[in-house]
């Protein structure tokens, strides 16, 4: 009796945690001059900049280059941050 009541609770969580746009959905990403995006393991988009490193101030350049990279819209959120010189957008593109 127990099963079917943690199934119940335990799926729609499971969903939460898939990212809206990993790398499996759109393919590969578009080439922007001075830009790099490459997704992690979870889907997480992570957008450099090739000449100096972003700072923390610089999240709304970053934002314009992530949505370029997905060539359109980057699925951006209150999760978005900031570390190691790149910014990183954990929902991936939209």
């Amino acid at each position: 009796m127990r099963a079917p009541v943690l199934t119940v609770f335990i799926l729609p969580l499971a969903a939460c945690a898939v990212p809206v746009g990993g790398p499996d959905s759109i393919g590969p990403l578009a080439s922007v001059e001075g830009y790099t995006g490459a997704f992690s393991a979870e889907g997480a988009l992570m957008v450099r900049r090739s000449a100096q490193p972003f700072g923390y101030d610089a999240g709304a350049e970053a934002k314009r280059a992530a949505n370029a990279l997905c060539r359109g819209a980057v699925a951006s959120g209150p999760e978005d941050n900031f570390r190691e010189g790149q910014w990183i957008f954990p929902r991936g593109c939209a």
